[in-house]
């Protein structure tokens, strides 16, 4: 389910790898939840999936925040 807030269209969901669409749920689940502040999220996202390194966990949530 996408919230409210996220202005993006189907064609737009579409175009995300498999991976930024799980880095988008990751990341919208740990947005509700309010367990942390969301500028944490890079350091989330490495702590969760560690294939990622520092840069790119920086460019999935930069993706991740040009959704809203």
């Amino acid at each position: 389910m996408t919230h409210p807030f996220i202005k993006e269209t189907a064609e737009q969901q579409a175009s995300y790898s498999p991976e930024q669409r799980e880095y988008n749920g990751y990341l919208d689940q740990l947005r509700e939840s309010g367990i942390c502040n969301m500028m944490e999220g890079p350091s989330r996202l490495r702590e969760e999936y560690p294939e990622l390194d520092k840069r790119s966990s920086f460019e999935a949530f930069e993706i991740w925040t040009k959704r809203f």
